[in-house]
């Protein structure tokens, strides 16, 4: 037993990062990926990425230490050396599951002294794959936010509005949702202050907002809370998505008659650059902490050699098994996916490309594909993305165009069917299956517009009265749940069931016996105003029924010092480590089940160390 210090230190990484032009779209994929033993189809190079920087996966048979050598010989055979060799940092998988056999057995590998230009990153990717037992390789891509700036401070019109039928959808939905919606923004961040934006983030119990930043973490280091938008891109997409209604001021977002919170996650610096591999790990940290929805307005191209190349990625399969729906920017490149790149190969936009992702090109506000938008059978729904007025930071609004800006438009109205649909379903239900959801969005298209299949799998923009309308068909209202039916209890709160007395009509039989009082969740051997001058041991008792885990807090620290998992049917838990409990604080326990969804909380104010 060990005694620790309950404060997670954060590092950031140093690196260079070249600039790279992503493209920001939204892509519809439906079904999930299929498993594949073979040759990867990812030997892929980007447009821009980072230099020496390799995402690499092993089939199961290959060991960790198999895999380095096979790195080492790669670096000998092109006279240079291994850098660094990491497993990439997913962080916990208890609360959604999110981490895949593959997903363990994908590594950051970074070579020094080797030729990175396009032709020597090309030789490297070759040589890494003819290894045995390599599945994927691929170059750590460099993307960017790349919206095209035509902002217009004296047009004041949200036209898009009423172009994809938003208010009829709002009056459409006319259930409510008691549990919010959570839409993750993984961008350069968001606006912390913003007027419109400020009441419309996830918060905890402490009234701390969920966020991170992923930026300069790389594939190892934990993220921080530094995510405040100082770029202005993410705070313009999460304003389409959720600006605060009726606050009598700046604009409204698509989703926000309905009840929606903004996650704000920051993969992108200042200059809204970001790598591949921290806005992979954003997206998970984003699904492991209960987001519902991802927007990833961001992207990059990347060139592939292979005939037929596949599309799948672990991560975002995994998601979709746990109904997490993805949308991404198609790009602004204005290319057809699969199309010829100068270098040769074929060139496709990332990650709105990948199965599972729900891409989305832009129009204007009368439906015509913008020249600047990519195309393709990839491409899954279009929304306008022209000269679109929303947030900015410094609380401040402006018009940007590009597919970056058509996403959030599809990805807050999808937050809106979704919140219809939870106010129909049964109780602690808040997720449509993601096959579903694929097919409800491929058919809720405007009539009267129409695009050629060859440039958006759905042939048309987004219709929101007809997806509302849609989405709450396929989901009535349940019949036995009475109107004004409060949530569900805690299992703590449920009252013992009532022993059960014989009909005068029937034989006696022996009443049941009493019940027990169901006991409270509660800490062992810790009460309020106690000094702990010792390091401290952490056990709680009473578990609720199916807790999974049990996450303890201190102060008003969002991020849990400490987790400990329930083995079995345990009814406590117990810290292996103890603790230093350093100041005047409030300890918080928080029980899960295994889906990450609250049971029950307790805390006890200390006098600490």
């Amino acid at each position: 037993m060990t005694s620790r210090m309950p404060y997670p230190r954060f590092r950031g990484r140093s690196r260079p990062y070249a600039i790279i032009l992503a493209t920001l779209l939204p892509v519809v994929v439906s079904g999930c990926a299929e498993s594949d033993s073979g040759k990867s189809s990812k030997r892929t190079v980007p447009t821009n990425y980072v230099e020496g920087s390799f995402v690499v996966t092993a089939d199961s048979s290959k060991s960790a230490d198999s895999l380095k050598s096979s790195s080492e010989t790669v670096a000998i055979e092109l006279g240079c050396r291994v850098a660094a060799f990491d497993p990439i940092n997913w962080g916990s998988s208890e609360s959604t599951g999110v981490v895949s056999q593959e997903m363990r057995e994908t590594y950051n590998v970074r070579f020094e002294n080797c030729d990175f230009s396009k032709e020597g990153t090309s030789s490297i990717l070759k040589t890494f794959e003819a290894q045995s037992g390599i599945t994927g390789v691929e170059a750590e891509a460099l993307a960017t936010a790349d919206p095209i700036k035509e902002n217009d401070p004296d047009k004041k019109s949200q036209g898009h509005l009423a172009f994809i039928k938003r208010d009829q959808a709002c009056n459409a939905s006319e259930r409510e949702n008691t549990k919010p919606i959570i839409v993750a923004v993984i961008d350069s961040g968001v606006d912390i202050d913003h007027p419109d934006l400020k009441d419309m983030f996830l918060k905890d119990s402490n009234g701390r907002v969920i966020g991170a930043n992923f930026v300069g973490t790389g594939s190892q280091m934990p993220p921080d809370d530094n995510w405040n938008d100082k770029a202005g891109h993410g705070t313009h997409v999460a304003g389409l998505i959720g600006g605060m209604a009726n606050n009598g001021q700046g604009i409204v977002g698509v989703g926000s008659c309905a009840n929606i919170k903004i996650m704000p996650i920051r993969v992108l610096n200042d200059e809204g650059i970001g790598t591949s591999i921290e806005i992979e790990r954003g997206v998970k940290w984003a699904a492991d902490k209960g987001a519902h929805i991802i927007n990833l307005s961001l992207g990059y191209t990347a060139v592939t050699f292979q005939s037929n190349p596949r599309h799948s990625r672990s991560l975002y399969a995994d998601l979709a098994k746990k109904d997490v729906v993805v949308f991404a920017a198609a790009g602004n490149d204005g290319y057809v996916n699969g199309s010829e790149a100068e270098e040769g190969g074929r060139q496709f936009h990332y990650p709105s490309s990948y199965d599972n992702v729900i891409s989305v090109a832009a129009t204007d506000n009368r439906g015509n594909l913008t020249s600047f938008s990519n195309r393709g059978e990839l491409v899954d729904i279009a929304a306008p993305g022209l000269s679109v007025l929303s947030t900015t930071f410094d609380g401040r609004y402006g018009r940007m165009s590009g597919t970056s800006m058509a996403t959030p438009v599809v990805a807050g109205g999808y937050a809106l069917a979704l919140a219809s649909a939870a106010g129909g379903m049964a109780q602690n239900v808040d997720r449509i299956d993601a096959g579903t959801a694929t097919s409800l969005l491929a058919n809720a298209v405007l009539s009267d517009v129409s695009i050629p299949h060859g440039s958006v799998a759905s042939a048309g923009v987004i219709d929101l009265e007809k997806l509302v309308k849609a989405t709450i068909a396929q989901y009535p209202k349940v019949s036995n749940q009475p109107e004004d039916k409060p949530e569900d209890k805690p299992e703590d709160d449920i009252n013992p069931v009532t022993p059960v007395t014989p009909t005068p009509a029937q034989p006696q039989q022996p009443l049941q016996p009493e019940q027990p009082a169901v006991k409270n969740f509660e800490f062992a051997g810790l009460k309020d105003g106690q000094k702990t001058g010792l390091p401290q041991a952490l056990e709680v008792q009473n578990l609720p029924k199916d807790t999974y885990a049990v996450s303890f807090y201190w102060g008003t620290s969002y991020y849990a010092f400490t987790k400990v998992l329930v083995k079995g049917n345990a009814t406590s838990v117990k810290d292996a480590d103890k603790w230093y409990l350093y100041g005047n604080r409030t300890l918080t326990a928080v029980a899960f089940n295994k889906s990450g969804r609250i049971l029950k909380q307790i805390k006890v104010n200390l006098v600490g160390y």
